[in-house]
């Protein structure tokens, strides 16, 4: 059950208040019993936690208390008093009095001897409340007995159990000071991998499976041992099942998931473990994706972390699995897919302002040339008549374009004053996953035969090549070609690779583009030499 009283994998809902009883806010003695600033009274919150020391006794001594499937039951009314003294410790006074009065002691010994499973979720919930302040979560972390017992329950059966001991162990892992002892007694506990993956196996809890995802991927981030001591092919099929249950469509916990993905796939086990895995794991990365660029135009924000997670693996997958390479080369989805998320992208980028300015500035240098004009008002009589390319066709994504116009190439301005440096960075770090995916998805464009003789079968990848040369905006194709400058250590030049293929396959369309592209670089070359004379 979680702290705000929502049912939880099917446990009994209770109403909850996180207030003390009324009759004892409305005696006036109580205000100078108040913890703190708050009108929450230490009577109450003493006479509570005796209450529950004497009904574990109780369930000890086997008097008073009812057994079901589930466990023990204890008296319904004294689990709606322990429901408020959970939503009480959210405040940090409660929880830092809590501590001063050797709540987290209590606590400790009531879990580890209570057979009652509501009982357990609840103080594994206030010590998590309490684990919120810095200190509580070192002292709770200064208990070695009391960091097994929790690393321990990971195996407990009842979901609300663990839905709440997950988030515990997170969030005293998000301690820096205290993360470092939690890593080690997860390292020590040899059944705790296997009981994770058990959880993101079979669980339908989606609280839980976020909570596992979570704490999965600050042990990974963490704990570079661990990161590639994990990096199984189990945890990976665990972790497909957990995705199939969470969807999807964007969200925080997906957003987490393919975080794990990229983490595994910074390590050769990882990697190894991906590709093993491939042919299912591709799915969700590429179906996250579509639905990401189901619109026309792609919105960016809050999604930059997540494209970068999803991109990064599948390129990793694109570049290990020739198996991989062999269907992504075969249909055009994923180079649209590319394309459509660099368009809004690329001049979000302040570095980028010069290359569209000068991509621009070759566009109206060339734009009353008698000679470009005639050529281009031929090609587009041409292509009309011959059925191939038309207003109608060409790019249902976006204008039909003959030429590079300022508008077309090179998109909004960004607006730097509006973008704040840590979108910035997010952009980049996007940007960089694409521009290496773009480079390698056109340089795997060749089969073997083409460097030895023609074959009379079109190589699987034309249908890539017919969007590019049909279906997809001057525009974008600008951008992926402007994209290609930055990729480091390249032997292949991808501009000149796709020139090549367009000859080859008779991509009129794309070849004119790429063309002109070239152009536009040896015009602006020129031009700065031309500036240097002059100087």
């Amino acid at each position: 059950m979680s702290a705000d009283g929502e049912e939880i994998g099917g446990s009994p809902q209770i109403t909850r208040n996180p207030s003390p009883p009324p009759e004892l806010c409305q005696n006036d003695e109580v205000h100078g019993d108040s913890i703190g600033q708050t009108a929450f009274s230490k009577h109450w919150l003493f006479t509570t936690l005796m209450k529950l020391i004497q009904e574990v006794d109780k369930e000890n001594e086997g008097k008073e208390a009812a057994e079901t499937e589930f466990g023990v039951d204890v008296d319904e009314d004294l689990q709606n008093e322990l429901c408020k003294l959970w939503d009480m410790s959210m405040n940090p006074e409660v929880a830092v009095f809590l501590q001063e009065f050797k709540a987290v002691e209590i606590l400790s010994g009531v879990i580890a001897k209570s057979k009652a499973p509501r009982v357990t979720e609840i103080c594994v919930g206030i010590l998590g409340n309490m684990a919120c302040d810095k200190e509580i979560c070192k002292a709770i972390t200064g208990s070695d007995k009391l960091v097994k017992m929790i690393v321990m329950m990971v195996e407990n059966p009842d979901t609300p159990t663990l839905v709440e001991t997950t988030r515990l162990v997170y969030t005293c892992m998000s301690n820096r000071e205290a993360g470092s002892t939690w890593i080690s007694s997860i390292k020590s506990d040899s059944s705790f991998f296997t009981n994770i993956c058990f959880i993101l196996h079979s669980s339908t809890n989606t609280d839980l499976l976020k909570n596992t995802g979570e704490l999965v991927d600050a042990l990974l981030d963490q704990d570079e041992e661990l990161c590639g001591g994990w990096a199984t092919q189990e945890l990976v099929e665990s972790l497909l099942e957990a995705v199939k249950q969470i969807g999807y469509s964007h969200s925080e916990t997906l957003e987490t998931f393919m975080h794990i993905f990229q983490l595994l796939s910074t390590s050769e086990e990882g990697v190894a473990a991906l590709v093993l895995c491939a042919d299912v794991l591709q799915i969700p990365l590429l179906k996250y994706l579509l639905s990401v660029c189901e619109y026309e135009i792609v919105g960016l924000d809050g999604h930059e972390g997540c494209l970068a997670s999803a991109l990064s693996v599948l390129n990793v997958l694109y570049s290990s699995s020739p198996d991989v390479v062999d269907k992504l080369s075969s249909a055009p989805d994923l180079i649209r897919i590319l394309l459509k998320i660099l368009e809004p992208l690329f001049p979000l980028l302040p570095e980028n302002s010069e290359k569209l300015n000068n991509i621009s500035k070759y566009s109206n240098s060339v734009t009353n040339h008698p000679d470009k004009s005639s050529e281009e008002e031929s090609e587009k009589t041409e292509s009309n008549a011959n059925g191939h390319i038309t207003k109608d066709t060409v790019d249902t994504e976006g204008a039909e374009e003959n030429q590079m116009s300022t508008e077309e190439v090179a998109g909004p301005t960004p607006a730097e004053s509006r973008t704040t440096e840590a979108e910035v960075h997010k952009y980049r770090l996007l940007y960089g996953v694409l521009q290496d995916f773009l480079h390698d998805v056109v340089v795997s464009l060749v089969t073997d035969e083409d460097d030895a003789h023609d074959t009379p079968n079109p190589p699987l990848f034309i249908s890539v090549l017919n969007y590019l040369n049909s279906n997809c905006s001057r525009a974008r194709i600008n951008y992926m070609l402007l994209s290609f400058h930055e990729v480091k250590d390249s032997e292949v030049d991808p501009t000149d690779h796709l020139f090549h293929l367009c000859e080859k396959y008779s991509q009129d369309r794309l070849r004119r583009i790429v063309q002109d592209f070239k152009e536009g670089e040896i015009f602006f070359r020129s031009d700065s030499l031309n500036m240097e004379d002059k100087r």
